[in-house]
């Protein structure tokens, strides 16, 4: 897959062939210079002020993914999707599904699962337990307290104290 480097002194990028976790961390590491060099684009920053509002000179610089989807030749939505998976998918599960050849997609939906969900679905999708994140089923969790005991049938000859027999 091509990828691009930031080169911090110019903006100028390199394309080369990167696995698709070198690109997320690259695109991870761009996203930090851009927004240290354009703060005013970070999310939130805009204090709900939107682009038609021409008065605000802070909103003349476009957004990280608008710019970097420009520069790369790829849709912003693209950019916004590889920065949400490698930002919230857990060091432990990066490290598990790296050179794996998992899909994007799964890669995405991975990141949208509870941390202790994360891993137990790349473990069964890396092992081909599962064909994707959507056939994940999460393990159930064992019961920490012992179970209830049944309860007791009414003992003979003493009947319900609340029936009018």
């Amino acid at each position: 897959m091509p990828y691009i480097q930031a080169n911090s002194s110019t903006q100028e990028f390199v394309r080369k062939d990167l696995s698709d976790d070198e690109f997320r961390e690259l695109l991870l590491g761009r996203e930090e210079i851009y927004e240290a060099l354009h703060p005013e684009t970070k999310q939130g920053m805009r204090n709900g002020q939107t682009s038609k509002n021409r008065n605000l000179r802070a909103l003349e610089a476009k957004s990280f993914a608008v710019d970097t989807a420009e520069k790369i030749g790829v849709s912003r939505a693209t950019v916004e999707r590889q920065i949400q998976t490698v930002k919230n998918l857990t060091p432990e599960v990066k490290e598990i599904i790296k050179g794996s050849k998992i899909s994007k997609t799964d890669a995405l939906k991975l990141s949208r699962l509870a941390p202790d969900q994360q891993k137990e679905a790349a473990v069964q999708l890396i092992s081909g337990d599962i064909r994707s994140v959507d056939e994940y089923q999460p393990i159930p969790a064992k019961p920490t307290s012992p179970e209830q005991p049944e309860p007791r049938a009414p003992r003979p000859g003493i009947g319900n104290p609340l029936s009018h027999d």
